[in-house]
C-alpha cells in the first residue's frame, strides 16, 4: 500500500527531477545554439527548421543525460529533506533509511525501464531525423554523397571478409561483391557477384559464381542467380 509519506517523497523527487531536466537541459540547448549560430546565419536556415532540429535535440538530451538527471534529482531531493530536518523526523518516528529510500528505488527502477524503452524504440527515428536536419539543412551537405558508399570492406571473422565496390544505402543494394574465406594461409572459398541486395530480412548475392579450393579436389566452380549470405549481418 502506498502511504502518504511515499507520495510525499515521490512528489519531492519528481519535482526535483523536472527542475533538473528543465534547467540543465535548457543550458545544454542554449550552449548548442551558440555553437551552431554561425551555421544558421551562413546557410540561412529557416526558423521552422531550427525549431524542429532543437525539438529532436531535446530528445537526444534526454537520451544522453537522463541517468545524470536522476542522480542529481535524488541528491537535491534528499538534501532538501535533510536541510528541513525531515529525514531526522522520519528516523525519530521509527523509519529506517531503507524504508525511506524505498519510494526512490521504485521510481528509479520505473524510470530506468522507461528510459530503456525510449532509447530502443522511440528515440532512433527522432535521432535519425535530427541527424538529417543537421547534415542536409544546417550544414548543407549533399544527400547523394551520404547515401552512396564506395569501397566497403568488412571482416566477418579472422580469415573471412568481403568487399563491395559501391553501396546504395536507401536501396540496400551494392555492386561488385567479393567474399574471401581462408583456411590458415590458403584461400578456401571465393564468392564473386555482380550485385548484393537486402531482401526479406536477408542478404543475397546476385549473378555470381562460387569457387571452392581444396588440396585434394583442386577447384570447384558453380554459377548462381541468387545465393543467400547468412554470414553477413550488416553492411
Amino acid at each position: 500500500m502506498i502511504k502518504k509519506l511515499d507520495l510525499y517523497l515521490l512528489k519531492s523527487f519528481l519535482v526535483s527531477l523536472l527542475v533538473v531536466i528543465v534547467a540543465i537541459g535548457l543550458t545544454i540547448i542554449v550552449i548548442n545554439i551558440v555553437e551552431e549560430l554561425r551555421d544558421f546565419i551562413d546557410h540561412k536556415v529557416p526558423l521552422l527548421s531550427i525549431a524542429e532540429y532543437y525539438l529532436y535535440f531535446g530528445g537526444w538530451v534526454l537520451k544522453a543525460f537522463m541517468p545524470m538527471f536522476i542522480l542529481l534529482a535524488t541528491l537535491f531531493s534528499v538534501s532538501m529533506l535533510a536541510r528541513r530536518n525531515e529525514l531526522l523526523a522520519m528516523k525519530t518516528s521509527g523509519l529506517s533509511l531503507y524504508r525511506i529510500t524505498l519510494p526512490y528505488l521504485m521510481a528509479v527502477i520505473l524510470l530506468a525501464i522507461g528510459h530503456l524503452y525510449y532509447n530502443e524504440h522511440l528515440f532512433p527515428p527522432a535521432g535519425r531525423r535530427r541527424t538529417e536536419i543537421k547534415e542536409f539543412t544546417i550544414e548543407k551537405r549533399s544527400e547523394h554523397g551520404s547515401k552512396h558508399v564506395a569501397n566497403v570492406y568488412r571482416q566477418i571473422r579472422p580469415g573471412y571478409f568481403y568487399t563491395i565496390a559501391s553501396f546504395n544505402i536507401d536501396r540496400a543494394e551494392g555492386k561488385d561483391l567479393k567474399m574471401y574465406q581462408a583456411n590458415g594461409n590458403k584461400l578456401s572459398r571465393l564468392i564473386t557477384a555482380a550485385a548484393v541486395r537486402y531482401r526479406d530480412h536477408a542478404w543475397l548475392a546476385v549473378n555470381g559464381a562460387l569457387r571452392r579450393f581444396d588440396d585434394s579436389a583442386g577447384e570447384t566452380f558453380a554459377e548462381f542467380d541468387e545465393l543467400p549470405l547468412p554470414d553477413i549481418e550488416d553492411i
